[in-house]
């Protein structure tokens, strides 16, 4: 994938990185709506994955891998009789 294949407002938010990041990939799910990107930092070659939606805005995986966890248990919560 191209970065140019992105809309404007992930392009940008991902040029936002590249002056302290180099781009490594990028992958977009269509089915999430999510862009994939994995960078190396210059200045110490450290590695990170950042996530963006189709606005540009990152977004934060394991929080909402946290939030749908507690939606779960709060639903079988509710439906467990309590005896």
């Amino acid at each position: 994938m191209k970065l140019e294949d992105l809309n404007e407002q992930v392009q940008t938010a991902i040029n936002e990185l590249t002056s302290e990041y180099d781009i490594q990939a990028l992958k977009y799910n269509s089915e999430k709506q999510l862009t994939k990107v994995k960078l190396t930092k210059r200045d110490d070659q450290s590695s990170k994955t950042v996530y963006f939606n189709n606005e540009g805005e990152e977004v934060n995986l394991d929080a909402e891998r946290d939030e749908v966890k507690t939606e779960r248990t709060e639903e079988e919560e509710t439906q467990t009789p309590k005896w």
